[in-house]
């Protein structure tokens, strides 16, 4: 299998709502193809931005962060021949999708994201170790905001210009069939 997948070239991004399950598809493909998997959120951790979130930051500093997060992005890009990234950073997402094969949008229902993200962060599984459970529990809120202000229509907005490359999925059983139909 690992044969077939070097023969093929394989570029996926994975893009959607917060809790949507991003990360542990992406997580999936670079195990089963062991390909580099770059995880926004992660970037956006160890560049500083969580720290931005925590103490606010000014504009500059934000600038400087989405600077080093597109830098990072550009040099994995250009490093790595197969790739999966997951995360959804409107400024550097047309230049992930252009080079991509397949872009990938979760577009799983609110209130199963929103249960979702609680069942982990109670749990403790896969969360990040910056944050507190309070500050798990509190990124609802966001995850509520992002949705009234309607970030999810204008991110399915900005990717119809890769329909062709484009997948829909809106539950956990299409993310499993979409994984297992991966050559």
């Amino acid at each position: 299998l690992k044969s077939l997948i070097q023969s093929v070239y394989m570029r996926i991004t994975v893009v959607g709502p917060s809790g949507g399950g991003k990360s542990v598809l992406t997580r999936k493909i670079s195990e089963r193809y062991d390909i580099p998997r770059l995880e926004m959120d992660r970037l956006w951790f160890d560049l500083g931005g969580h720290d931005c979130f925590i103490t606010s930051c000014t504009e500059e500093e934000k600038n400087e962060i989405t600077k080093r997060i597109n830098h990072t992005v550009t040099e994995f890009l250009s490093s790595n021949e197969q790739w999966v990234i997951d995360g959804t950073y409107t400024k550097i997402q047309p230049a992930i999708a252009d080079k991509s094969d397949a872009v990938v949008l979760i577009r799983r229902p609110l209130l199963k994201r929103l249960f979702g993200h609680l069942l982990r962060v109670f749990r403790g599984e896969d969360r990040h170790p910056e944050t507190s459970k309070w500050q798990d529990i509190y990124f609802c809120k966001t995850i509520i905001r992002r949705w009234i202000q309607g970030e999810h229509k204008k991110l399915y907005r900005s990717l119809i210009a890769y329909q062709d490359q484009l997948t829909v999925l809106t539950s956990f059983k299409e993310i499993d069939d979409y994984f297992d139909s991966l050559p």
